[in-house]
């Protein structure tokens, strides 16, 4: 099934990746974008690239670990073809323990990662006080687990080398071509059609509606996350922190994220007064970040199936129509590998996936 035209509809991290492994099938791919790459929740500034709990071991778990441990020889090669840095590293993670419940649990953790996770990832329990340069010793009253598994990215950089990437590979990318309708194999929009052999629709939390313009959909949610960037030089190339549901990202570039909400409901996608009790929070947990400033507050949709699960696959009815969506608060970790694996769904390739991220 080589030699295929294959259009994806979005310019996230799930419709880049999936015209990366598409065109190194040798098929011939079109990115279609409605603004600009990454102009959504792909655009945002956390990049937390970390494991499950390692404890009740599935395929979900399974599939996040060896998206992980695949990574850093994807990106790099990003990096190497682009010729632009995604802000790559596998810096570990930090998470307080507040409580002798959370403290028991990490003991616990530490047991089961040592044969669930490979040799060298580690989660080991260390004594309050450690680390107190990075965490408050009152967010810490139990100690500190320390997994050595966990890595970040820049999300805004990391897709602008993937479009660079996908450039140089001959796909092509049309941006401002937002889409108004599909019918089989082809991709409508106000003013023009694209013709494809297979579409994509990788168009997040609208994915559902346009699919809806031609059968039913899976059901895919909206979820508005609101995160912050501050600038501090004090954190630079630290591990991550994860407290109180509160991600902390120390980036390569001087650049720190703090985020982010998860909001079912709201008013305005604009960041707003809950930003700033998250900020308060980060603080606290965090007192090098007294110094710090803020030079960007962000707030965007994230896309969420029934579950957080990515929803990835053909269309029941209509084999021609794929969608590849969702991993909610995971999808810059797990995405270059859905995107190979949907690339060899196109291909005709016999893909096996987690239960829990097929269209029923």
């Amino acid at each position: 099934m080589k030699n295929r035209s294959v259009a994806i509809i979005g310019g996230g991290i799930f419709g880049l990746t999936t015209a990366w492994f598409c065109a190194r099938l040798g098929h011939r791919v079109t990115v279609i974008e409605q603004s600009k790459v990454a102009d959504g929740a792909s655009g945002g500034v956390m990049g937390a690239l970390s494991p499950h709990t390692p404890e009740n071991w599935n395929p979900k778990k399974q599939f996040q670990l060896d998206s992980l441990l695949s990574a850093k020889d994807f990106w790099s090669e990003i990096e190497a073809i682009s010729g632009r840095d995604v802000g790559y590293g596998r810096v570990g993670r930090l998470i307080p323990i507040p409580d002798q419940r959370a403290y028991q649990l990490a003991q616990m953790r530490a047991e089961y990662a040592t044969t669930l996770w490979p040799s060298g990832y580690d989660w080991t329990v260390h004594p309050p006080g450690y680390r107190t340069d990075l965490i408050a010793e009152a967010s810490a009253p139990y100690g500190v687990i320390a997994d050595s598994l966990s890595a970040r990215i820049q999300p805004r950089a990391a897709c602008a080398a993937l479009a660079t990437a996908l450039t140089k590979a001959g796909v092509e990318i049309y941006e401002g071509w937002p889409v108004t309708r599909l019918s089989p194999g082809n991709v409508i929009g106000a003013n023009e059609t694209l013709s494809a052999d297979s579409i994509v629709v990788a168009a997040g939390h609208t994915s559902s509606d346009l699919i809806a313009t031609i059968t039913s959909p899976p059901t895919i949610s909206g979820v508005k996350g609101q995160a912050a960037l501050l600038k501090s030089d004090k954190l630079r190339d630290c591990p991550q922190i994860y407290a109180n549901g509160i991600y902390i990202i120390p980036h390569a570039d001087g650049t720190v994220a703090i985020g982010s909400t998860s909001e079912n409901t709201w008013q305005s996608i604009a960041p707003d007064h809950r930003l700033d009790a998250i900020l308060a929070k980060a603080h606290d947990i965090c007192p090098a970040l007294q110094s710090a400033t803020c030079v960007d507050r962000w707030s965007g949709i994230r896309p969420r199936g029934l579950k957080p699960d990515p929803v990835l696959g053909p269309l029941p009815d209509q084999p021609w129509l794929f969608v590849a969506t969702g991993g909610f608060k995971i999808g810059f970790g797990i995405a270059h590998h859905c995107g190979r694996l949907l690339a060899n769904m196109i291909d005709g390739q016999a893909v096996e996936l987690p239960a829990g991220f097929t269209i029923s």
